[in-house]
């Protein structure tokens, strides 16, 4: 940016996290479609024959109990390529931010302390996903409605990767449980009685009742689990849980627009097109 005009790509930010999402759908797709198939068993790896550090077939019970740790493996690097991605983007919100508080200041005549923003960001780079989005809406009022689902994802995965998902003390609130939140899409129309009509979306077609409009909203869903219990997702959690990143990456991003519009940004592109890419560039 220069004094006279400021030009942000805000989709090459959020294109960091969008692609971790697609990897997440992707990979965790193989993976558990792969632990679920009960034709796929080989183990070995390919090339160096000569080492064997397991037998080359598995008794069916313990092959059955490697492929149900798989899945949670999967699920568990999953939700850390969701969480880390999602992170990186987070840091480059934050840098794009301290830029226009900064070209916003020297555009006012105003001197700019270029140590203090390094420290700024330094000391931002340190911080975990809550804390980084605290962060953010304190220090510049960008923020989403979707930040307690994405915090309670940071849990989900810390329990998977530090306790093999077993539900711990540290993973609990006051309440005793560790509680994951995720949104997802939910058709609703009005019944002639003036009720609603919510129709299941595995049923299609849906047939609407008559007259009565087709509307879209997002809704909450809560899934709880208590010290000791283990954490296990079904497939269809894991699909709501990336589209939640999606939404949640997306608010992240025109709550960005909408700071550096505040600050004096005229030239800003959001396209509001998610990548297809599974590979950053």
């Amino acid at each position: 940016m220069d004094e006279e005009t400021a030009v942000i790509d805000v989709d090459a930010m959020a294109n960091t996290a969008f692609v971790g999402v697609n990897r997440a759908w992707l990979f965790m797709g193989l993976g558990v479609n792969c632990a679920n198939d009960p034709q796929s068993v080989n183990f070995n790896l390919p090339d160096s024959d000569y080492l064997r550090l397991l037998p080359d077939e598995l008794p069916e019970a313990e092959m059955l109990e490697a492929k149900a740790e798989f899945g949670i493996w999967i699920l568990s690097n999953g939700l850390r390529e969701l969480i880390d991605t999602f992170d990186v983007f987070l840091g480059q919100v934050y840098a794009a931010a301290l830029t226009v508080e900064a070209w916003s200041a020297a555009r006012a005549g105003l001197d700019v302390d270029s140590g203090s923003m390094q420290r700024r960001a330094q000391a931002f780079s340190r911080l975990g996903t809550e804390k980084r989005l605290a962060r953010l809406d304190r220090d510049f009022e960008i923020t989403g409605e979707y930040t307690a689902d994405v915090n309670s994802m940071r849990r989900a995965r810390n329990c998977l990767t530090h306790r093999l998902g077993v539900v711990g003390p540290e993973d609990v609130g006051r309440d005793g449980f560790l509680a994951l939140h995720w949104h997802t899409l939910e058709l609703f129309g009005i019944n002639k009685d003036g009720s609603e009509f919510v129709p299941s979306l595995d049923d299609l077609p849906i047939k609407f009742p008559e007259a009565s409009p087709v509307n879209m909203r997002h809704v909450p869903r809560e899934k709880r689990l208590v010290l000791g219990e283990r954490l296990v997702l079904a497939p269809g959690e894991l699909k709501h849980i990336c589209y939640t990143f999606r939404l949640g990456i997306d608010q992240v991003r025109l709550s960005f627009v909408a700071y550096a519009e505040r600050m004096g940004v005229q030239n800003i592109k959001p396209s509001h097109q998610p990548t297809a890419d599974i590979a950053s560039t």
